[in-house]
């Protein structure tokens, strides 16, 4: 929205109390968060704006930012930079001399804070191809492959994004396979700690082929859509269909995750048992 080097910007993390958000949950960070901060710098630069046009006496439409500076279009020399401006917004003397309603503009200097709540829920959408290999004498599944195309809407930060969706489907991926809950004929879990409980390891893991496209959601003025939690939806599925579209030749037509060897095994065994009756 300034024009400035990311080196000059400087961001101060905000603690619950102090918060005015419910929470970050439902891909929302971008789409809710994003879409406030968005708002609040363009307030923030139409203050620049008015208080530029006033110390420059021009309007302002003949006003641009240039380089840290609200200039006059064209005209270098008159202009006054960000710094400048923040500092007379903030000096109650200066302020004195201006017309009453930038007063009230700039009553707590160059600051906004806005809020957004979306009209409705914002969908990302996709499509996910998981390709396995399965040990009908061992069960062991092996994925081999994995491609996704997802639509996330307008993409801010494209390695972030894709950052987000390769720990996503390794999420989903760790649902399909491993992750589980065992407990004891007590009830005392089994798996309580990551020593027991099984989550994907990147050696088990294929290069995930990704592909983004770009269709801007129209509930927000940046366009976006939640990110982080498609690969958890998608790759669950994709990873399960895959294994069974391997084992129906074999008689298995379904099977609850995860889908362990031991698990695939027994189905295998079963079904072969079935069908020798």
């Amino acid at each position: 929205e300034f024009a400035v080097p990311l080196e000059q910007v400087e961001v101060y993390i905000g603690d619950t109390p102090n918060s005015h958000s419910l929470a970050t949950f439902a891909s929302r960070s971008m789409g809710v968060g994003g879409v406030a901060l968005k708002l609040s710098a363009q307030a923030v630069k139409a203050q620049m704006f008015k208080l530029a046009s006033h110390l420059l006496e021009v309007g302002e439409s003949d006003l641009e930012l240039r380089e840290g500076c609200v200039q006059v279009s064209g005209v270098p020399g008159k202009a006054y930079t960000f710094a400048q401006l923040a500092s007379i917004a903030e000096n109650p003397v200066q302020k004195e001399q201006f017309p009453e309603d930038l007063q009230k503009e700039l009553l707590k200097g160059l600051c906004s804070l806005q809020g957004f709540e979306p009209a409705d829920l914002s969908y990302p959408f996709g499509a996910h191809l998981a390709v396995v290999q399965v040990d009908p004498e061992t069960g062991e599944v092996n994925l081999q492959r994995y491609v996704a195309v997802d639509d996330y809407g307008h993409v801010l930060v494209p390695t972030l994004v894709e950052g987000q969706t390769h720990g996503a489907i390794t999420q989903g991926i760790g649902q399909a396979l491993y992750e589980q809950m065992a407990y004891d004929v007590s009830g005392q879990v089994l798996s309580a700690t990551l020593m027991d409980y099984a989550v994907p390891l990147a050696i088990e893991l294929p290069p995930f082929e990704l592909t983004l496209t770009e269709t801007p959601s129209p509930l927000n003025i940046l366009g976006v859509k939640g990110a982080g939690e498609a690969g958890t939806v998608a790759a669950p599925a994709a990873v399960a269909n895959a294994v069974i579209d391997a084992l129906v030749p074999l008689g298995v037509t379904s099977l609850d995750v995860p889908l362990t060897p031991h698990n695939v095994w027994q189905a295998i065994h079963k079904a072969r048992v079935g069908a020798s009756s």
